[in-house]
């Protein structure tokens, strides 16, 4: 998180869809604390900024992370501050590693355990596969469906059929979740083709086979 307002700050001509500001309240406090702004009692002369706290997955604590300024402070009405400050805490909402961290803390009420830990692996190796392909990628909105396309192509080709269709669903189950919250307009992996698994039948061996096995054990 050290590199956040780096990648929060950008020209605000460029954004024009800030007017509806998500919001989660109390299901997104699950993991994260519900960004706010700062506006100084609405003192110009004074910083303003957007402020939040994550919860430190060893400690199970809320920790208050570094204030997100950008360019906010440059800007010298109240409108104008605001309308920037209200974009950054959109893209903070929107955050890849902290949407799927939050879409999984709300699986883990619903599924049993095995089931979770296998959405847990799952995504921490696609976000691992995004990090190393897509290293700009630091929003959900940007994340399309050709990129998780190539990589259960790639999931495929290490592996087989079956597999790849694990992590289509499993990666699906979680956009499911960000959608019915309105993170994302829509779930597109659902769309994503399931592919044919060829099954592999276990080898037979006759009985008198299975009996020339068994001594081998024995002895």
């Amino acid at each position: 998180m050290s590199n956040l307002n780096e990648f929060l700050t950008f020209d605000p001509q460029n954004e024009h869809d800030f007017e509806h500001v998500l919001e989660h309240d109390s299901l997104m406090k699950k993991s994260f604390s519900n960004p706010k702004i700062y506006q100084a009692k609405g003192n110009l002369k004074r910083r303003w900024y957007v402020y939040y706290s994550f919860r430190n997955p060893q400690t199970g604590k809320l920790e208050r992370m570094k204030n997100v300024y950008g360019i906010a402070n440059s800007y010298k009405t109240k409108e104008d501050r605001l309308a920037v400050l209200t974009i950054y805490r959109k893209k903070l909402l929107q955050l890849l590693k902290e949407v799927f961290d939050f879409s999984l803390q709300l699986k883990k009420n619903v599924v049993k355990e095995r089931t979770f830990k296998n959405y847990q692996n799952r995504v921490k190796l696609f976000l691992k596969w995004v990090k190393e392909h897509y290293p700009n990628l630091k929003t959900i909105d940007q994340l399309s469906k050709k990129m998780v396309i190539a990589f259960l192509n790639e999931e495929l080709q290490r592996t087989n059929a079956r597999s790849r269709n694990n992590y289509r669903v499993d990666l699906s189950s979680i956009l499911q979740v960000m959608e019915d919250n309105e993170i994302i307009p829509q779930n597109f992996i659902k769309n994503i083709k399931v592919l044919k698994a060829i099954p592999q039948r276990n080898k037979t061996y006759t009985q008198e086979k299975q009996q020339e096995i068994f001594k081998y054990l024995e002895k």
